[in-house]
């Protein structure tokens, strides 16, 4: 049987939310990037669509998702991933996020572990290790840095490259053109004060999180980034941790099935080499037609 990639659309008392959607079996949703949407997704699901049944939702504010004019929080954004939950009868499922969306999956799971039977983080964020500084404060100092000073750093650049020095300022340019493009992940990261920010962070928190966890992290990305998963795994109680290295920071851009297969493995059961995750349930879900569903060729 051929499993289609579809799209479908759902509104909530939020707002509009979309989602892709492949797959039979078990349910697996999977909540993406700080400065991504679904998209990156595909790859992933369509290893592993003959086995599990895939949600992928753009979270609210974020890719092809509604964007209602709101202060967004993680909190909100766990309100409308419960009633997307409620509205399409999926009840027992696996949680998979990255970045912001691992952020998002942990706190749902906090609030309601009965209904994740496992969680998968990749690079996760939410949280703050002693010793390291806000991950995002590089982020506020640049979408309020002055163009002319951007101007001044883009002319300065190949100068400081001969000399050896100014590597990190091709990433600062372009981590301030995405969050200039992405006004809720800069809204959500950089524009809310650090009291707001800080009173969403799990690191107090992680203790209470019951579910078995797999952390995934790449060695050579950012040191602020491997710390945070490193306090993930550290705090959850039935967390493992898998290091990746690649040559590329950001997992998901790799070609490689390695972190495809982890998170196969992972819900197989096969982690370890152990029976570490049983697929218990076969989610009652099955795919509801939308009126501004699209079926089509994977994007």
């Amino acid at each position: 049987m051929t499993l289609t990639l579809r799209k479908s659309r759902i509104k909530l008392s939020k707002g509009q939310l979309f989602w892709r959607e492949i797959g039979q079996g078990q349910a697996v949703v999977f909540l993406h990037g700080t400065l991504t949407d679904g998209k990156e997704w595909i790859p992933t699901i369509e290893h592993i669509k003959n086995q599990f049944h895939c949600f992928v939702p753009d979270l609210l504010g974020m890719g092809d998702s509604g964007k209602p004019k709101c202060s967004y929080s993680i909190q909100l954004e766990v309100d409308c991933l419960e009633e997307y939950f409620h509205s399409l009868r999926i009840h027992q499922f696996y949680l998979v996020g990255h970045g912001l969306g691992a952020w998002v999956a942990a706190s749902y799971v906090l609030r309601h572990p009965q209904h994740v039977m496992g969680l998968i983080l990749i690079t996760p964020e939410g949280v703050k290790p002693v010793g390291c500084s806000n991950p995002w404060q590089a982020g506020k100092w640049l979408i309020t840095c002055p163009s002319l000073l951007v101007g001044i750093l883009k002319i300065i650049y190949p100068i400081m490259r001969m000399l050896g020095s100014g590597k990190e300022i091709p990433k600062w340019l372009v981590l301030r053109k995405k969050l200039r493009r992405l006004p809720v992940a800069k809204q959500l990261l950089c524009q809310r004060k650090w009291q707001e920010i800080a009173g969403e962070l799990l690191q107090e928190r992680l203790g209470e999180l019951v579910v078995p966890t797999l952390v995934l992290v790449n060695p050579l990305d950012e040191p602020n980034n491997v710390a945070m998963a490193q306090l993930y795994a550290e705090l959850i109680p039935e967390a493992e941790i898998k290091e990746l290295s690649f040559p590329d920071p950001n997992l998901l851009s790799q070609e490689s099935s390695g972190i495809k297969n982890h998170i196969l493995d992972f819900l197989t059961g096969k982690v370890l080499g152990t029976e570490y995750i049983p697929v218990l349930q076969i989610c009652p879900h099955s795919p509801t037609p939308s009126p501004k569903m699209n079926e089509g060729e994977l994007d």
